[in-house]
């Protein structure tokens, strides 16, 4: 088994099983609005409402791992962010959080 091509990851997208229609176009917009951002944090964006995946550089890690807690994960330390980019995802998925089998709260 081989290492990571290209020396060690710069980024990482924190991506929940639990949204079943964003695919891979999410995940790429989001990384690309990251990669050009000063503050290299994104994250997709339906109606209106933040949702994931969730783009973080490195240089933020430390940060957010320090502030995650519970199923909220590093929503404390995203709340905090001024810099975060925003990325409009309506036209690739829904974005719906799906905790139950069929959608349904139980």
């Amino acid at each position: 088994m081989g290492g990571f091509v290209g020396g060690p990851a710069e980024f990482v997208a924190i991506m929940p099983v639990d949204t079943p229609d964003v695919g891979g176009a999410v995940v790429a917009r989001v990384v690309a609005a990251a990669r050009g951002s000063e503050s290299r944090l994104a994250r997709a964006v339906f109606e209106g409402r933040p949702g994931h995946p969730v783009v973080l550089g490195r240089g933020h890690w430390v940060g957010a791992a320090r502030q995650a807690e519970g199923n909220s994960g590093a929503g404390t330390y995203l709340r905090q962010r001024p810099d975060m980019v925003c990325v409009t995802c309506d036209d690739l998925a829904t974005g719906v959080d799906q905790d139950y089998p069929g959608g349904s709260a139980r």
